[in-house]
């Protein structure tokens, strides 16, 4: 996986991956940059599908019942 490859800081603030999204903690400082960062790994093209590239949607919260939507 790119993340852990790439970024071991950011490695470090996973806790799941669940099926086609990342949830991650990370210092409250730090939190739309870890977004910023997580979206630029998942949006690299991927070799073996023909360089097909994805969006990415990012939300930030102290919950998953508050989280809301971040520019990423």
């Amino acid at each position: 996986w790119a993340i852990t490859q790439d970024d071991p800081e950011l490695a470090s603030w996973v806790r799941l991956f669940i099926h086609d999204e990342i949830l991650g903690e990370a210092p409250a400082s730090k939190v739309e940059e870890a977004a910023a960062r997580v979206a630029a790994i998942m949006r690299r093209p991927v070799p073996w599908l023909d360089g097909l590239c994805v969006d990415v949607e990012a939300k930030v919260g102290p919950s998953w019942a508050t989280m809301q939507d971040v520019k990423v």
